[in-house]
């Protein structure tokens, strides 16, 4: 049965690799359709070949920054982050997105704290979740 998504659900994620007694929780959500639209076109190219019809055309992805812009919109908070002077505090801002309006994004100093690793990880579950059927399979 087809659902819609709930923008306002959030789920649980740990970093593969952080197995320790503790690990690092962070709360993922979801992201609108407008918006992941405007992400995924913003950052992926399509050139058309320069040899006519037979020749291959170019499709480049700019997969870090790509990422990096799922998460600043998906994330939507941390527990058990920290560095050597203890946890780390979870902020957002309110943003202008052009074409789509306002919306909450991590602030550049959280995001910053976050390396390439995480971001790619945190990403691939924020895709996930603002998919149907994983939101549809928590409720």
């Amino acid at each position: 049965m087809y659902q819609a998504i709930d923008p306002t659900a959030t789920v649980l994620h740990s970093l593969e690799w952080d197995t320790g007694e503790n690990p690092i929780m962070f709360m993922v959500g979801v992201v609108d359709s407008s918006l992941m639209a405007h992400i995924e076109d913003a950052h992926t190219t399509y050139v058309q070949s320069k040899n006519g019809e037979g020749g291959a055309s170019d499709i480049r992805l700019n997969l870090n920054r790509k990422n990096y812009e799922v998460v600043r919109f998906g994330l939507k908070g941390w527990t058990g982050f920290s560095d050597k002077k203890g946890e780390l505090k979870f902020e957002t801002a309110r943003v202008k997105v052009p074409g789509i309006g306002e919306r909450d994004a991590v602030t550049d100093d959280c995001m910053k704290r976050l390396s390439l690793r995480a971001i790619s990880s945190i990403a691939q579950k924020v895709r996930n979740f603002s998919d149907l059927t994983e939101t549809a399979e928590k409720n």
